[in-house]
């Protein structure tokens, strides 16, 4: 799994996001759970504007892993991501 998180992030650095949504899901098959997998894919739903999706993945990882790096990394990505889905829903009403 190592190596094709590695790829979906390389994936997702060079605005990769379908390609690199596709890795990350594919290792979440393996493993539903997978922290890094989740936050990342989170990530590139966040860049898709999917942010429902996004927001479900970082709070996962938040509920299973909280005390580490990505645990807090996913609390401020869920933070902005409830920020942004409230200023598009605005805009769109």
């Amino acid at each position: 799994d190592e190596v094709l998180l590695a790829l979906g992030r390389s994936l997702l650095e060079t605005g990769h996001l379908g390609e690199s949504l596709a890795v990350f899901d594919q290792v979440l098959v393996r493993d539903p759970a997978q922290p890094a997998a989740l936050f990342h894919r989170g990530v590139v739903l966040a860049k898709l504007r999917r942010y429902d999706e996004a927001l479900a993945d970082w709070e996962a990882v938040g509920r299973t892993d909280p005390e580490s790096p990505l645990g807090t990394m996913s609390r401020r990505h869920a933070r902005s991501a409830r920020q942004l889905a409230a200023l598009f829903a605005a805009r769109a009403g």
